[in-house]
């Protein structure tokens, strides 16, 4: 009875839809997590709404985060070429939300052309402000959406998911409950839980959603030739998947080998003048001409070695690294109970060819190697999944490719199709073991059901930890305590959330220290250990100087700050937002007629941002209320080097001047 209600054809996609949605509705409660806000808090052609598609068509998916973070050059290598995911966020944004985009950069705009071509400190601080007040309204309108967001996330998983229960359908529907047993092993699996909780990986699901329609049609297609429309339409979705992502031209492989095992040609390479091939690779050739036009922009060159995770290796130790790192992506597959967000430097140790895990990996993915090249030729099934497996798994293992990474989750999820065929394949093949008795056939669903509660109660709860960056990082830096980037958004995310309980205020009172100091304790802790793996990682530096800089420890502070300057070609945004907060306090002070205090924090305010000419002029009126006019004459000389037009720095020049005419210091 039980077999025949699952015969049902209505039943077994409705098992999957529900299956998506029972464990993954808990993200609906969720902020955003880990790179959402790269393509959403952060992402001005998002929060322009559908005014914003032409440009996200035009351009790197990138280029506007790097444009809010005031950084000219593009620094992923390659760069990407993703619209797809991101036009649906601005749609969203039009439909749920605000689109305040183009106000803000307007006002961006408008506040550098002040600083650099002469407004006034009251008209630099007015912009200032109403930009602060746009830029926390941009945030404020995308967290409004985001349980929208993650709901959709949620629907189109589903679809994604029933595009996979279709496609094996048409591919192995001869083997009774494999597609729903593979598709169902796809759901739960817990390592696709960054992919549906982040809520950037959308391009992940469009991708594999719209390869999976593709592969449907051509399969369609070639059953029946005279049916050109599922042709067009496996075109279609062709060009959407690589709209999607870059991956879709994998598809150049595994649709061949689909029209070889369905039409049991001898010829292996006897589909290279077939129409349909044509037509595929035209497709592809023009995609990928559009795709350097719009990317071909310089990239700076990879000097970090968090975007180059085998940067201090020798050649040796990253072809052994490299070969050590895959077996991570089956233990994750196999067993997935240790998941993080982040497996950056040093995650996993430098190894040589001396290292037996080395060998070990090198020996698996041969004899996997040879054994689907053997299927291949002998035309069996079973070559699809592992194809489908190794064809996106070179995308992604830094042989050919250079990721910028060691591995990632969301970056085994098209793989993982391949695997989950291949595990309910052997489920079923469980069956044999107990011949003709009449509990054979209960036996795979048997070996099914703990797998599946196992996966669902980790799938369940890794959501959890994906609700906002401070519960995902606090707890992946335990899980994996030895990723620097781990330790400094663990660390970052602390101060932060000890930061707002204090109002986020520039100068602490001694209540304010009591409640936000065991906050920096623990940040410091974090970031001791970030800069202990790699001394050289700006961002740390710069989070542990703000943490001294709220301890009052600025000679501690300024060491960090020195040393970004070193690091850090160009005027780093981060330094510039504490050189406001120094001269925030510094005005505070001021304010309060303690000039001694005033002049302490503007003094490094104008090492941070020497190029701004407000800080100056306010550490030129510091020096000269404290009596200091030989420096007051110089900040103000300076300010005006910056800003000739500066009004206020002129009369405090003139002042000066005056002052040391007269005989003054």
């Amino acid at each position: 009875m039980f077999k025949d209600i699952l015969q049902k054809k209505w039943l077994q996609p409705l098992v999957v839809v529900l299956s998506c949605l029972l464990l993954n509705i808990n993200t609906i409660s969720h902020e955003y997590a880990l790179d959402d806000e790269m393509v959403l808090n952060k992402n001005i052609l998002v929060h322009k709404g559908i005014r914003g598609l032409p440009e996200i068509f035009s351009q790197d998916a990138y280029k506007s985060y790097f444009n809010y973070m005031g950084v000219d050059q593009l620094n992923l290598v390659g760069g990407r070429y993703r619209p797809l995911s991101i036009a649906s966020f601005a749609i969203e944004q039009s439909i749920f939300g605000q689109t305040i985009g183009e106000d803000f950069m307007q006002s961006k705009e408008r506040l550098q052309h002040l600083e650099s071509w002469g407004g006034s400190s009251a008209e630099v601080q007015e912009e200032a402000d109403r930009l602060k007040s746009l830029n926390n309204q941009l945030e404020k309108n995308a967290l409004e959406i985001a349980g929208i967001r993650h709901a959709c996330q949620i629907v189109y998983h589903a679809i994604c998911c029933l595009c996979l229960f279709w496609f094996l359908r048409l591919t192995f529907g001869h083997i009774r409950y494999l597609p729903l047993i593979a598709t169902l092993l796809f759901v739960f699996h817990p390592v696709h839980t960054e992919v549906v909780a982040n809520v950037k990986s959308r391009d992940e699901i469009f991708s594999l959603a719209f390869i999976l329609a593709s592969c449907c049609c051509f399969v369609k297609y070639f059953r029946d030739s005279a049916r050109t429309r599922y042709l067009i339409y496996g075109l279609l979705f062709y060009l959407l998947a690589f709209l999607s992502k870059e991956y879709a031209f994998t598809l150049m492989a595994i649709i061949p080998l689909i029209y070889l095992l369905q039409q049991k040609e001898k010829a292996v390479f006897s589909f290279l003048g077939k129409n349909w091939f044509l037509f595929l690779f035209a497709a592809t050739a023009v995609f990928f001409l559009i795709r350097y036009s719009i990317t071909k922009s310089p990239v700076a060159p990879t000097t970090e070695v968090l975007n180059d995770p085998y940067l201090y290796a020798t050649v040796q130790q990253k072809a052994a690294s490299i070969i050590a790192t895959w077996i991570e992506y089956l233990r994750v597959l196999f067993y997935p109970f240790k998941l993080s967000s982040d497996y950056s430097y040093s995650t996993f140790p430098y190894r040589s060819f001396s290292d037996a895990k080395v060998w070990m990996s090198l020996a698996v993915w041969v004899t996997l190697a040879i054994v689907t090249i053997v299927l291949v030729f002998r035309r069996n099934l079973l070559a699809l999944p592992l194809v489908w497996f190794f064809v996106f798994f070179v995308l992604i293992n830094n042989l050919f490719f250079d990721i910028g990474a060691t591995m990632g989750e969301r970056l085994i999820f098209h793989s993982s199709v391949g695997f989950c065929i291949l595990l309910a394949w052997l489920l079923l093949r469980s069956q044999s073991f107990f011949g003709e008795r009449a509990v054979s056939s209960f036996v795979p669903f048997l070996l099914l059901l703990p797998i599946l509660v196992a996966f669902a109660y980790k799938t369940i709860s890794r959501n959890a930890d994906w609700k906002n960056d401070f519960t995902l990082f606090t707890h992946d830096v335990i899980t994996n305590p030895n990723s620097t980037m781990l330790n400094n958004n663990a660390g970052t995310h602390l101060f932060n959330k000890g930061h707002n309980l204090v109002g986020n205020k520039a100068t602490l009172s001694e209540s304010d220290k009591k409640l936000f100091g065991p906050y920096i304790t623990k940040s410091l802790a974090f970031f001791n250990k970030a800069i202990e793996i790699h001394p050289d990682f700006i961002n740390a530096r710069i989070n542990r100087a703000l943490c001294y800089f709220y301890l009052d420890n600025l000679e501690k502070a300024l060491v960090d700050w020195k040393a970004v300057k070193l690091l850090y070609a160009g005027r780093n945004p981060h330094l510039v937002k504490h050189a406001a907060t120094l001269l925030s306090r510094g005005m505070e002070y001021g304010a309060k007629k303690d000039f001694e205090n005033a002049v302490r924090m503007i003094e490094p305010a104008s090492v941070l941002d020497p190029q701004n000419a407000i800080i100056w002029n306010n550490l030129g009126g510091a020096y000269y209320m404290n009596g200091d006019m030989k420096k007051a004459k110089d900040a103000f000389v300076k300010a005006l080097e910056i800003n000739p037009s500066l009004q206020d720095a002129r009369n405090g020049l003139n002042a000066a001047d005056y002052n040391l005419r007269m005989g003054g210091n």
